[in-house]
C-alpha cells in the first residue's frame, strides 16, 4: 500500500491475502439487514471466532465483490464513520466499502420448518452455494486434502447449516433463491465411496430443476472425477451448465503429498483422463479444474492450465486461505502480487484458447459471485467498455 494508488483488483488481492479486522461498530445489522456469514462449505478466516455475526463479503465501490476473511494480525481494518463504512489500511484511509444485503429468502423456511439459510448460501449477490453433504470420507483415513477444513469446520460451526440435507429442502430453497435474487448455482460436496458422491449430485440438480420448474439448472456442479464414463455422460444428461473436477495440485510429486485421498483412491492419471473426456462429451470450456494455488510453484500450475486449456478444460484457481483445521492452519500465504500475476497468466492463456469470454458465456461464474478468486476480475478489467 504505502500511499501508492491501486486498482480494486489489487486491493482484493491483498485483502484476500492479508485478511481484514472489524470494529464491532461496523457489523451493526449484521444478520438482520445484511448478509451474514455462513459457513456453507469452509471456514475461509485465518482464524477461529465464536462471538457474533460477522459479514460474509462486502463490495467495493466498483462493484467488485470481496470473501470477508477474518485476521486478528491483518493491517486491514473496516470501521464505521457515521453512515459510511471505512477501510483502513495501518490507520490511513483507503476506500469506502458496503456490507451485501441479506437475501430475503433467508428468513424463509422449507416445508419440514428447516430455516432456508442453514440450506444454502448466497455467495457474492448472486449466486446460491449447496454443498448436500459437508463431510468428505477422506478425513475417515486421515487422506484428507492438507489445505482442507469440511469436517473440522462442520464440527466447529455446528447449528450453521444442516450438514446432510435432503433433496427437498434443496430444491424448496433454490426455488426460494432464484425467485429472490440468484441467477445461478454451485453444488458440491466431499468425496463418497462407491460412486455415492455423483449420485448424490444428480439426485440434488434433479430436485433443484423440479422445485424451480426448469429443464436445466444455470451454474455448476463440483464433484471428484468420474471413475467411469456413463458418471461423466449421467452429469452432462443432468441438466447443470457446467462440471467441474477439482484436481487442486498440477505437480505430481505434490499433488501426492497435498492430495493422498484423491492419489490414491481415484490418482491423477485417471484425474486428468475424466477431465478430458468430460471437456469431449459436455463441450470446450463448459468442464473446470479448479486449484488452490499457493501451494506449488506458480510455473507448475501455470505448466498444467496450459495443458488443460489445450484440451479444452478451463483451468481455475482459488486463492488459498490457510483456514482453522487444516493441515496448513497458521501458515501464510504467497503474497498478493504474486497472485497477481498468476491471474494475469491465466486468464492470458484463457484468451488464447477462446475460453475466457466475458460478456457472452464466461465459463465459470461472474465476478459478482467469485469472492475469494481474482480471474473474473481481470476478465472484467481488460473488457468492461
Amino acid at each position: 500500500m504505502n500511499g501508492k494508488e491501486i486498482d480494486a483488483i489489487e486491493l482484493k488481492a491483498e485483502l484476500l491475502v492479508n485478511g481484514v479486522t472489524l470494529e464491532d461498530p461496523a457489523i451493526k445489522g449484521v444478520g438482520k439487514k445484511y448478509k451474514e456469514q455462513i459457513h456453507w462449505l469452509f471456514e475461509w478466516d485465518f482464524e477461529r471466532h465464536d462471538t457474533g455475526k460477522i459479514p460474509d463479503d462486502f463490495e467495493l465501490p466498483d462493484g467488485t465483490i470481496v470473501q470477508l476473511r477474518k485476521h486478528s494480525k491483518s493491517p486491514f481494518d473496516i470501521k464505521a464513520n457515521k453512515d459510511a463504512l471505512e477501510l483502513l489500511h495501518e490507520g490511513k484511509f483507503v476506500t469506502e466499502v458496503k456490507w451485501l444485503p441479506r437475501p430475503e429468502y433467508y428468513s424463509d423456511k422449507t416445508d419440514d420448518g428447516t430455516s432456508m439459510s442453514k440450506v444454502a448460501q448466497i455467495r457474492g449477490t448472486d449466486c446460491l452455494s449447496i454443498c448436500y453433504m459437508n463431510y468428505c470420507g477422506y478425513f475417515k483415513t486421515g487422506d484428507q486434502c492438507r489445505f482442507c477444513n469440511i469436517v473440522p469446520t462442520k464440527m466447529e460451526k455446528k447449528g450453521d447449516v444442516v450438514s446432510h440435507k435432503y433433496v427437498e429442502q434443496i430444491g424448496q430453497t433454490a426455488s426460494a433463491a432464484f425467485k429472490d435474487v440468484a441467477k445461478h448455482a454451485v453444488l458440491t460436496g466431499g468425496w463418497l465411496p462407491d460412486g455415492k458422491e455423483i449420485i448424490q449430485c444428480i439426485e440434488t440438480i434433479n430436485a433443484i430443476k423440479k422445485y424451480t420448474g426448469g429443464n436445466n439448472v444455470p451454474g455448476c456442479a463440483i464433484t471428484s472425477a468420474p471413475v467411469n464414463e456413463s458418471e461423466i455422460h449421467d452429469l452432462h444428461d443432468s441438466g447443470i451448465a457446467l462440471l467441474a473436477f477439482d484436481l487442486e495440485i498440477w505437480d505430481p510429486k505434490l499433488f501426492k503429498e497435498i492430495c493422498p485421498g484423491k492419489s490414491k483412491v481415484i490418482g491423477r492419471e485417471k484425474w486428468l483422463a475424466a477431465l478430458v473426456q468430460a471437456a469431449e462429451i459436455h463441450g470446450q470450456g463448459k468442464v473446470a479444474a479448479g486449484f488452490v494455488t499457493g501451494l506449488e510453484p506458480k510455473e507448475s500450475f501455470l505448466e498444467g492450465a496450459q495443458y488443460l486449456a489445450g484440451k479444452g478444460v478451463v483451468p481455475i484457481n482459488f486463492v488459498w486461505s490457510p483456514g482453522p483445521g487444516s493441515a496448513y492452519e497458521g501458515q501464510k500465504p504467497p503474497s498478493a502480487q504474486w497472485y497477481l500475476d498468476l491471474t494475469t497468466k491465466l486468464v492470458d492463456i484463457w484468451e488464447d484458447y477462446g475460453l475466457g469470454s466475458y460478456n457472452a458465456s464466461a465459463p465459470v461464474w461472474c465476478y459478482k459471485c467469485t469472492n475469494n478468486t481474482l480471474y473474473n476480475d481481470e476478465l472484467r478489467r481488460r473488457h468492461s467498455e
